[in-house]
This record gives structure tokens, sequence and C-alpha cells, in this order.
């Protein structure tokens, strides 16, 4: 059963790669051709899940998720060791490489891990925290002081799913507020059909 399911994750996600009108990623940009949904988050609880929930579940695909416009002092945990090989964590838009945002998504009413990182006692390149505070400043790639903007994740969702979520330190701080923006990459009508064909197709037989 464990290799039937391994086998349609593996099929599917080579279907959505292969069937994406421009991997974004690829060119060292994160996938943002369209906004699904954006709230802001205020008050925000050290430690907790900063959930988007959407009203339906959305196709798989590719998906970018992103926090912005911080107040205060509001980041991601994380791990620095590649623990995800589809997708990775960016700041300013800029690849993080090798870094990967702790991320969870919510199919058929059940909240998944996706992104799995162990929540160690200690931090380390296995369980790190990407801050995002207002006015910090961050190395652009030719090594210049520049404002921290954004952080964000970008990832495939293999079956629809109607909520996705990060764990968002405070650092000891329950005043802060910020952005949460979930992106789509566009794929085209024939990429989409095709992927919902095969998908079903997969289903039936497994």
């Amino acid at each position: 059963m464990h290799i039937k399911k391994w086998v349609v994750m593996t099929v599917t996600i080579l279907l959505i790669v292969m069937t994406v009108s421009q991997v974004t990623w690829a060119i060292k940009k994160p996938p943002k051709n369209k906004v699904i949904l954006e709230k802001k988050f205020e008050k925000i609880k050290d430690n907790s899940w900063s959930n988007l929930e959407l009203d339906d579940p959305i196709q798989p695909g590719v998906y970018y998720i992103e926090m912005s416009d911080v107040l205060g002092k509001w980041g991601c945990w994380g791990a620095k060791v590649d623990p995800y090989k589809d997708g990775t964590a960016w700041q300013n838009e800029e690849e993080l490489p090798k870094c990967d945002l702790r991320l969870k998504y919510r199919v058929k009413g059940d909240w998944v891990e996706l992104i799995e990182i162990k929540q160690l006692g200690v931090i380390n390149d296995n369980w790190f925290p990407f801050a995002n505070h207002a006015g910090m400043k961050v190395e652009d790639d030719k090594g210049n002081p520049v404002p921290l903007v954004s952080i964000g994740q970008s990832f495939i969702a293999l079956e629809k799913f109607d909520g996705v979520g990060l764990q968002t330190p405070t650092w000891h701080t329950n005043d802060s507020s910020g952005l949460l923006t979930l992106y789509a990459e566009v794929l085209d009508v024939s990429a989409l059909s095709k992927l919902a064909t095969t998908w079903g197709n997969l289903k039936r037989k497994f």
C-alpha cells in the first residue's frame, strides 16, 4: 500500500513539474504569478501557526507563501539542511540555498505537514528560526546591506487543499503583525486538464 502511494505521489510531482508553463524558481524568482489569498495577522502569539484558510479547495500545483509588511518580530521556523526537494525558502525574492520553512496544508479536512521539520530543543541548522523583523537588514546578492522585506517558501501541492500555514516565532512578543500571502504559478488550461485526467486515472488504478 505504501509503495502504491509512493508511486502515485512521485508520478504526480513529475506531472506537475512537466505541465507548469514556466517554473519560476528555475530562473531564480519565486512563483508569484497570481494572488490566491492574503491575510493580515495581528497580536501574533509566539510559535503559533499562522494559517491561511480558503473557502473552497484549490488544485494541485506550484505555490508560494510569503510573509511581508512586518511590524515587530515575525519569522518562521525551518531548517538549513535542504529537507524539502520540491521547493525552497526565499528572502527578498532571492533563493536561500538548502533552506526550507516548516509548512503544513489542509487536505480533505486534515492538516498535513508537507515540509516536515522536527522541532528540537536547541537552535541549529536542523531547527532554525528565520527572522523577518521590522527594520532588519540583510545582504543582497552583491553583499550590500538592504532592508529585509519578505521571506517565503515555494512548494508543490500534491492534492487539492483549502488551507496552508507556517509556524511563526515572535521572539517572546505578542504584539507583532504582518501580511501572509499565498501565490500560485499559473498553468494553462490544457495543462490543468491533462493533470486532472492523469491524476484521476492513477487514483482509480491504485
